[in-house]
C-alpha cells in the first residue's frame, strides 16, 4: 500500500515494523494515524488556541455526523 503526503507535517510510524517491543509504545506510535486523519487547515494552525479551535470544531462535526455525544 503506497503512502500519499498530502502536508510536510505528516507523522511515519515506524512501531509495526520495530523489533524493539518499547519503541511500539512510543506516543508517536500510538497517535500517528490519528495526526494524520485531521484536515490539514488543522495541522497547519498558527497557534496552539487556533489548533484547539479548529480541532474542537472539526471534532464536534464528527461526532455530530455520528450521532455521538463527547464525554468531558
Amino acid at each position: 500500500m503506497g503512502i500519499l503526503y498530502k502536508t510536510i507535517f505528516k507523522i511515519v510510524n515506524s512501531g509495526s515494523n520495530s523489533a524493539c517491543q518499547s519503541q511500539r509504545k512510543l506516543f508517536t506510535n500510538k497517535v500517528a494515524s490519528l495526526w494524520n486523519e485531521l484536515p490539514e487547515a488543522v495541522i497547519s494552525a498558527t497557534s496552539t488556541n487556533a489548533f484547539k479551535d479548529k480541532f474542537d470544531k472539526i471534532r464536534s462535526q464528527q461526532l455530530a455526523a455520528n450521532n455521538t455525544t463527547m464525554v468531558e
